[in-house]
This record gives C-alpha cells, structure tokens and sequence, in this order.
C-alpha cells in the first residue's frame, strides 16, 4: 500500500506558511512537549462484514452469555433511520422517543435494567436476561443487538516529550478552544489545570460486574465536580488532559495547548469480574454505552461551547487491520454525527505492539488515529501499527499531572503509552483551529 507522510510541522505550513516550528526543550527537564513531531500516515482501507444481525455470531455469543451469567448487557438499534449532521428537529425527537418507549414498555415487564437511553441516536443500551434477550430479538422494532463492548485506558508503563514555544511565540497556543477529555476524570483544581476546566460530566454503570465512579454513584451527573476522579487508579485522565491542554507557569510546565480549555467527561467503571479484567481482582473499563453517552453530550454542548476542537479517547480494545465501521456501527454513527459538525475525534491506537493492526475506536474511519514515538522519533516498541493508522506522537516517559489530593496540588507522574501521544494531536487540533480560525477537520487532515 502506497503512503504519503508528512510532519505537523509541514502540515502547520500548509495551512498558513508562517510557522517556523522547531523542538523546545523545558529548562528543568520535567516536561517536554509538542506536536511537531507528529507523522500523518494516509492509507486506504478494506471494509469488514457488519455484524449485529439478529442471527449472528455475535448474537449467539449473546445468547450463551446470558444463560451462563444470568444477565448480558446489549445495544439495541431500533427501527428509525440515524440523524445526520445537524438534521436533528423535535419531530424527530419526538419519535426516538416514542420508539424508545414502545420498546421498553415491552422488555422492562422483566428484571430487565435500561442503561443509556439517547437523545439523537436511534439506540438504546440495556442490561437483558436470558428471557428479554429472546423478546428483544423478536421484536421487529429492533433490528439490530450489538454487545456493549469494553474498552481499557490505552496505557503502558511508566517513564519527556518536545515543544511548541514558537507556535505559542506566534500567538498560537490553544486559546478560545477547547478539548473534551473522554478518561477517569480530571483533577480540575491540580496547579496545570485550574481554571481550565469549563464543563464536566459523567457517565458511568452500576450493575452486573461493575461499579459506577461518578458522584454518590449515580449512572450519570453534569455539573461542576461530575468528573472528579476516583481515590484508587484514575489518575490517567488528568494525565491526558493536562499534555492536551494543561498549563502551570509557576513550575514551567505546560501541554500542547496551553491557553485552551478542558471539558472533562469521565466515562469509566469500576469493573469487578475477574474474567473481564483479564484475571485481576477489579480494574478501569468503559463501556460503548457510556461512550456514546458522553459523545453525544459532547454534541449537545456545541451549542455551548461552539469552538470545540477535538474530543480525545485515549482509550480502546480489540485488533483491527481495517477500517471497521462496519464492525463498529454503533460508535461509528456517534463519532461520524460529531465529524459532520466538524468536531475531531482522536483516539489512541493501544499498546499491544501489534504491527498492522490497531485498536478500536481508532480503527473507525471518522476517528484520527494515533500511535506513539519514542524521545529519538521512532515507532514506541509498545504502540500498535497499522496501513490504517493516522498519526504518531511524543507517547514515552511523559511526565505531566496526576492527583494526589495532597497541597501544594502540582504532583506529576512519568507515564507511556498511546494514551500519552494521543492529547498531543487533541492539542495540536486546538492550536491549528486557534491559529485558522474556524478551519474544519477536513481541511485539517486533507
């Protein structure tokens, strides 16, 4: 397969031909950060079969679960075509709604639990047993069952970065813009982060095998304090946000973006099966229904705040060689209803230094791809790879906040991984939309 790749320096010029970016270096060497060391792979892509037909392996799979676990959690697509772009009006509202409800009325006889109803998808996310999951596979107003699917925090292990001190000499530093971080949540009074974050949300589960992490434990909360992140294990989304947007003059440290802003939306449960946590006692997963949540409130909120530049998912599971759209139907609508108002997604590729393939949501054709490089500019021996893959990015030993309630709140944390390089293309996202003005992702990227 053919490739083309240039730098985010060469794609800073094309678009206005007036930065002469080059690597800075923090005096201290705690923090070093940029996107100009990023690499825009353009590749084509083969298409998979989609799955959640009634009848498929996939269902089946469904099937079995449920009379083994008692219980299976789905996403149900209902008989209403998805609303495209901007399209969406109250009629149409009112008729997902209508939809919504005539199905329920139908399953909640049971023990069944709704997990996520949607606002402008044609959705809904439920937890079924074995019982509810025959009706709804009966039920002509379903017409497709898809497995809510797991995703893990795209990180590696622990242990600086590059710069942008002549895009921010320039003007160009992020400012007006904002970068939703879909992670564990964010420490919004850390020192690199306060009075940065400007919107926060949760959305998170209680029910078979997890425990939700937003406030008083409710499956969803917005609001100041929604996203605050959990005591044990979430330091990973303050992490993120603060390489995409973080900003600490005092101690000299600062993320790509660093007049931008942050709206932190945590999206995590505690999972406590020792099956899907890959044989620990409990762990940090998301599931498809909470993301979609969180990226349609994301749209939402573009009335908002109507200079949202990126939506960062430093997240992911599964292996893919192409584009899987198709595989991925459900977060693809979501994702691709973001894109049509010219909000960019960037997920991270993951780290199971596969060599042509890459995680999932990455793999979705609307989502900019990122693996990570090491401090010498190579492929990270961690990060997974493929014909498909978008971009790579600073993504080893990058030190930047964690939480750790203790004051003065400036604690840092070196930490690798996809997750790492991927808030480096969410801020660069944000410092080419503040430079461009109104630049849509299309113009960005081709």
């Amino acid at each position: 397969m053919d490739k083309r790749a240039i730098s985010i320096r060469d794609l800073m010029k094309s678009l206005s031909a007036i930065i002469p970016l080059q690597p800075m270096y923090h005096a201290c060497g705690v923090l070093f950060l940029s996107c100009l060391s990023l690499i825009l792979c353009i590749a084509g892509a083969d298409l998979a079969a989609a799955p959640g037909d009634k009848d498929s392996a996939e269902v089946q799979d469904l099937q079995r679960q449920a009379e083994v676990r008692g219980a299976v959690r789905v996403i149900l697509r209902l008989d209403l075509p998805e609303i495209q772009g901007q399209d969406m009006d109250a009629t149409r509202s009112d008729s997902l709604a209508a939809k919504q409800g005539r199905v329920l009325s139908l399953l909640q006889k049971g023990a069944s639990k709704t997990v996520r109803k949607y606002q402008y998808l044609p959705y809904l996310a439920m937890e079924l047993d074995e019982a509810e999951l025959q009706i709804a596979l009966w039920d002509p107003d379903i017409t497709g069952v898809y497995a809510d699917r797991l995703y893990a925090p795209a990180l590696d292990v622990s242990v600086p970065l590059i710069g942008a001190d002549v895009a921010w000499d320039q003007g160009f530093s992020g400012v007006g813009q904002v970068v939703a971080v879909l992670d564990t949540g964010v420490d919004a009074s850390h020192d690199m982060l306060a009075g940065k974050v400007v919107h926060e949300a949760c959305y998170s589960t209680s029910g078979i095998f997890s425990e939700s992490l937003c406030p008083g434990g409710l499956d969803s909360r917005i609001g100041p304090g929604a996203a605050v992140p959990c005591v044990d294990g979430c330091e990973h989304g303050t992490h993120v946000a603060a390489i995409a947007a973080g900003h600490d003059a005092t101690a000299g440290l600062y993320g790509v973006a660093r007049d931008a802003q942050v709206m932190a939306i945590q999206v995590f449960s505690r999972v406590t099966d020792t099956e899907l946590c890959g044989g620990t006692g409990d762990c940090l997963l998301t599931y498809t229904s909470d993301l979609i949540a969180a990226l349609e409130h994301v749209y939402e909120q573009r009335v908002n705040y109507p200079t949202i530049a990126a939506v960062n998912m430093s997240l992911g599971g599964g292996s893919y060689a192409y584009a899987c759209d198709n595989d991925e139907p459900v977060l693809t609508a979501a994702l691709e209803q973001l894109r049509d108002v010219q909000i960019a997604t960037v997920a991270a590729s993951g780290n199971e230094s596969y060599t042509s393939s890459i995680s999932s949501p990455a793999c979705i054709s609307s989502v900019i791809s990122v693996g990570a490089t090491t401090d010498a500019d190579a492929v990270a021996g961690f990060s997974n790879s493929a014909q498909i893959l978008d971009l790579l990015a600073p993504g080893s030993r990058i030190t930047a906040a964690i939480p750790d309630g203790t004051f003065p709140r400036n604690a840092t944390a070196m930490l690798s991984g996809t997750s790492m390089a991927t808030p480096h293309v969410a801020g660069a996202l944000a410092v080419l939309r503040s430079k461009e003005g109104g630049v849509f992702v299309n113009e960005m990227l081709n």
